[in-house]
């Protein structure tokens, strides 16, 4: 499961199928928006078994599957990704930070909502946490930032 996990979250910028996807940015154009299709669709399908292991009793595999949201988008990722940034473990709340600026990117429109969650997530008890916080800000798609982003990250 890991593994699959890890192949689909391996590329930064989407999801991937590890090696069979590893040489996207040399395919023709058209190539690469067929495959990008697919990996959408794809990742929609896979929304119910990502949903159930971001529950799951190893933190790594959260974490992973978080990851994978992220590049995956839409309202139940979303919502998926707050819960993950109050799990009980610091691994997966950092790596849940670094994907709710991945998804910001990905879909602008649900990027305010995700602001608030990391603003808030600056002063958290866990200093890991508040680095992770701090990168996601720094790493937040130009245009979507705001005062209170740009307050933070001059502190």
């Amino acid at each position: 499961m890991l593994r699959a996990l890890t192949d689909l979250d391996s590329d930064d910028s989407g999801l991937s199928l590890g090696a069979l996807t590893a040489d996207r940015a040399n395919m023709p154009a058209g190539r690469q928006q067929a495959l990008s299709k697919t990996l959408r669709a794809l990742g929609t399908s896979l929304l119910p078994e990502l949903s159930t292991l971001v529950q799951h009793r190893d933190p790594e595999v959260r974490a992973r599957a978080l990851n994978v949201l992220s590049k995956v988008g839409g309202p139940q990722s979303r919502d998926l990704l707050r819960a993950g940034l109050v799990d009980t473990n610091v691994l997966v709340r950092k790596q849940t930070l670094l994907a709710a600026a991945r998804m910001a990117k990905a879909t602008p429109a649900h990027s305010g909502e995700l602001a608030a969650v990391v603003l808030a997530s600056l002063t958290a008890a866990h200093w890991q946490e508040r680095v992770a916080a701090a990168e996601a800000l720094a790493a937040w798609p130009q245009g979507k930032q705001t005062a209170s982003h740009q307050d933070a990250l001059m502190q």
